[in-house]
């Protein structure tokens, strides 16, 4: 009788020991048993089954489990179960094994490991052979990202549709609807819909929930999972050894978002088409799985009141993506603001095109954000307000204060935004020397009458000349800005005197809202205690004849829409103030922007009139002059004097404020599109009070007080207005971009607007914070753009 028994060896290529589990015969009995180990990189002493006497041979199984260094406990480490066979008769000798997830003979079979095995002749005997264990390098995998939640996103970020998703357990992507998620709708952003802000002063990294759908192949595989955005690798990765257990979409993996720029004292964020890529960590090999598009950041949590508890998603996008190597926040909102957003000074006027006033106010967001890029004017207003909202972002910067110099003087030689080195910084207004930079003693050259600035623990920021980044005290910046009496002659022929610190005033706080100024309404000085500047515009602006005091009942938006003009941007806002409405109008060097504010009545107009005319850091009389006779609209009217560079046209007709303004002098600014626009207001007058006004149905409350992280729904019936809005009781709106027909939002302090639905009837709110909140359902007619609001009372409680 021949012999046929099984000399075996276990060759093991793997980085790790094997451990002896188990053992069983087919035939035969074990005349060598298989060692209780065999070490990482080696082969096993030979083990031995051998036959009964009779027709039977012999064979059986040995199984070891795999000691991977990151296996989570002994129950779940890999087995490796090598089969041998050597029969009788006709039958094949066999050398085989499998691999199992884990030591359960149920479990999936690991997809991790493969083998081969010496040659060995199939019907000699015995059977002779070593099967060689190693690592599967050649992995392949089905799996995908399934949905993307987020635990517990902090602060409302509002996207550029309007809608904040806030909620616990927020999901922000998903891959039956991955599309929907898409913005780029903001310059080459790659943004997304459902952006996310964590809390920087958390003092550690955020995390994120990622579910996989995960197929059989990886199962029982120790990972690396981590999300890269173009060459930025690992912005999003695990901190630990990922393992799947089970197939199926609900496989849920905890990973931390934490790019290399990522900081704690510093905003930083991510945005883009997340790669995810699975790195099995016992081989060479990396798995790309999926791509999901994704946008988070880490900020202030404890936001300055002007945010109004949200973030427009465009401004993070704006100021927080491009950190990356710049540490200091300071440094970087002085670098973007002074340099790489592309502004420029206004070198004609001196005039705001974001902020409110000299004392701040209201800001612009929204056109300032879409304007980067453009070199669109501003003056110090404009950059003392948006570095006051940037450093509001980071936690150790959102007590910058407004610092207001009621007096400046002649600038030394410094780097004027957008404009290079200058000592004459409006010398593109004809009434000036036309040199940036003129002899310092020149009779013509100008100077800046006023300053906003920032101060920070003391020290100055100013981004519109220097800039200075908040290294100077006060009197040091003023040393290092203003030329002395000593410099030039131009104080005593002009009876003036350079600005010292006591000619700054430091009770203003600076901005107060963000996009349109629905505040202003509130806020406004009286006619009587105006400045002298003030009154003296405001009684140049008074016609020779006075006019009828009306209203208007034209179509104001469809002057635009079918009018010879190319629409680059538009935005109308009803608030319970009045409707606020914006078009800009071609681009380049040929634009031209229209600002309307339909008021509730004549005098609200007229006021807003006179506020405006705090917003230029030129003096009043060197900016407008008297409308001749004959071309003077309305009850108030100014244009700005004869200039190389632009036009400006203001003008008050009953309960409307119009300002035009553009890159065009003023006699063509008016022929060409201000006596147009005055006359379609004019030509359809219509007694005070007799305007169409839009009518408001019926508001649909909650039942019940809302408890707190509640989301409610508020129904409004169908009015048939163009435009609507939802406000709380200080009037002041915060969304930066208006909806297709219908703009929503609300920035209480205790009631967040979440989104509108397809209908534009049904609004969702969330109760972020306990307390009572009043809030202004307010519709502006399609066509007048005249306002009505209705206000309802919500309380949310614990």
């Amino acid at each position: 009788m021949g012999d046929f028994s099984c000399y075996i060896k276990i060759k093991n290529d793997l980085d790790v020991s094997l451990t002896y589990v188990n053992r069983g015969l087919t035939e035969g009995y074990w005349n060598v048993a298989p060692p209780d180990t065999i070490a990482a990189n080696s082969t096993s002493s030979q083990f031995q089954t051998k036959d009964n006497w009779g027709a039977y041979g012999s064979g059986g199984w040995v199984a070891y489990s795999v000691n991977l260094k990151d296996a989570p406990d002994d129950d779940r480490k890999p087995v490796i179960t090598v089969i041998f066979d050597c029969p009788t008769g006709n039958n094949d000798n066999y050398l085989d094994a499998n691999f199992r997830i884990r030591a359960d003979t149920s479990s999936a079979k690991s997809h991790l490991f493969t083998y081969s095995t010496t040659s060995y002749k199939k019907r000699d005997h015995p059977l002779t052979g070593t099967i060689a264990i190693s690592y599967n390098s050649a992995l392949t995998t089905n799996s995908k990202v399934s949905t993307v939640n987020v635990p517990n996103p902090v602060t409302a970020v509002r996207n550029t549709k309007g809608e904040v998703h806030k909620s616990s357990n927020l999901e922000v992507w998903n891959t039956i609807s991955s599309s929907k998620y898409d913005d780029d709708t903001y310059h080459s952003i790659a943004g997304s819909y459902y952006p996310v802000a964590f809390d920087l002063s958390d003092n550690q990294l955020p995390k994120i929930d990622i579910y996989f759908n995960v197929d059989e192949n990886m199962l029982g595989v120790p990972l690396d999972i981590s999300g890269s955005i173009g060459s930025d690798s690992n912005v999003i990765n695990s901190t630990d050894v990922v393992f799947f257990w089970t197939t199926g979409k609900e496989t849920k993996v905890r990973l931390q978002v934490g790019p290399s720029w990522a900081q704690t004292s510093t905003p930083w964020g991510i945005s883009g088409d997340v790669v995810w890529k699975w790195k099995v960590r016992v081989t060479p090999q990396v798995l790309k799985i999926d791509t999901t598009r994704l946008e988070f950041y880490a900020v202030n949590k404890s936001l300055p009141s002007f945010f109004k508890k949200e973030i427009f998603v465009n401004l993070p996008r704006a100021i927080v993506l491009p950190v990356r190597g710049r540490t200091n926040w300071v440094n970087h909102v002085c670098a973007a603001t002074f340099t790489d957003f592309k502004f420029e000074f206004d070198a004609d006027d001196g005039a705001a095109a974001y902020a409110q006033s000299k004392k701040g106010g209201n800001f612009k967001l929204s056109d300032y954000l879409s304007d980067i890029g453009e070199s669109d004017e501003v003056n110090s207003y404009d950059q003392a307000g948006i570095v006051q909202i940037c450093l509001g972002l980071t936690p150790t910067r959102s007590d910058a204060a407004w610092v207001y110099m009621k007096k400046f003087g002649f600038t030394k030689t410094l780097p004027l935004v957008g404009r290079g080195d200058c000592n004459n910084p409006f010398y593109l207004n004809s009434d000036y020397n036309s040199k940036k930079i003129c002899d310092n003693n020149a009779t013509d050259r100008s100077y800046l009458s006023d300053e906003a600035i920032i101060s920070l623990n003391g020290k100055i920021i100013d981004t519109c000349l220097g800039p200075a980044k908040g290294t100077d005290t006060l009197a040091d910046y003023l040393a290092h800005s203003i030329q002395t009496e000593t410099e030039t002659t131009l104080y005593q022929s002009t009876s003036t005197k350079p600005a010292t610190k006591d000619d700054a005033v430091t009770s203003y706080k600076g901005v107060s809202s963000l996009t349109y100024p629905t505040a202003t309404v509130s806020t406004l000085l009286p006619m009587p205690a105006m400045d002298k500047e003030i009154k003296e515009a405001m009684q140049k602006a008074i016609p020779a004849t006075p006019v009828v005091i009306q209203q208007s009942s034209a179509n104001i938006p469809e002057f635009f829409s079918k009018g010879k003009f190319k629409i680059v941007r538009q935005s109308i806002e009803a608030t319970q103030f009045g409707t606020f409405a914006s078009w800009v109008l071609s681009s380049g060097p040929q634009r031209r922007v229209v600002q309307i504010s339909v008021l509730p009545d004549h005098q609200t107009a007229v006021d807003c009139f006179a506020d405006h005319l705090t917003s230029y850091n030129m003096p009043l009389n060197r900016v407008f002059s008297s409308v001749k006779p004959g071309a003077q609209k309305g009850q108030l009217s100014l244009q700005s004097n004869a200039s190389k560079h632009r036009g400006i046209i203001i003008w008050v007709w009953g309960n409307i404020f119009v300002r035009v303004f553009g890159s065009v002098p003023t006699a063509e600014l008016d022929e060409y599109l201000a006596s147009v626009l005055h006359k379609k207001i004019s030509s359809a007058a219509v007694p005070v009070k007799q305007a169409p006004l839009p009518k408001i149905g019926k508001v649909s409350l909650p039942e019940d007080k809302v408890r707190l992280g509640e989301q409610f729904i508020v129904q409004v019936e169908d009015v048939g207005s163009e435009y609507s809005n939802v406000q709380n009781e200080t009037g002041v709106s915060a969304l930066p971009k208006i909806l297709d027909r219908l703009d929503t939002k609300t920035i209480s302090k205790n009631v967040i607007f979440l989104q509108a639905d397809e209908t534009r009837t049904r609004f969702s709110f969330l109760a972020s914070s306990r307390g009572k909140d009043r809030l202004f359902f307010c519709f502006a007619h399609k066509e007048t753009l005249n306002s009505v609001s209705k206000s309802i009372e919500i309380e949310v409680v614990e």
